[in-house]
């Protein structure tokens, strides 16, 4: 339900909120590589390309063929020269 309410908040441009949501979840332990993607894509929007590209390793380190990795990897490749 996090992820999801996170992800609607990252959508139409909370990107605070989505932070918020996501940032729990990662100190909560959960260990959804789709979850960590998305907080990789919300310190994008505010920014921050040091701490999205951790976050999108630590989601292809737990599973780097879940629904979205391709995208994932596309993204990390593009912001590796940015931070």
């Amino acid at each position: 339900m996090t992820d999801t309410l996170g992800w609607i908040y990252y959508r139409i441009g909370r990107h605070g909120d989505a932070l918020s949501l996501y940032s729990r979840l990662e100190r909560n332990g959960v260990a959804d590589p789709a979850a960590l993607y998305r907080l990789g894509l919300v310190y994008i929007e505010l920014g921050d390309h040091e701490r999205a590209g951790a976050a999108i390793e630590k989601a292809l380190d737990l599973n780097d063929e879940f629904p979205g990795s391709d995208e994932a990897k596309q993204t990390l490749k593009r912001i590796s020269g940015l931070s």
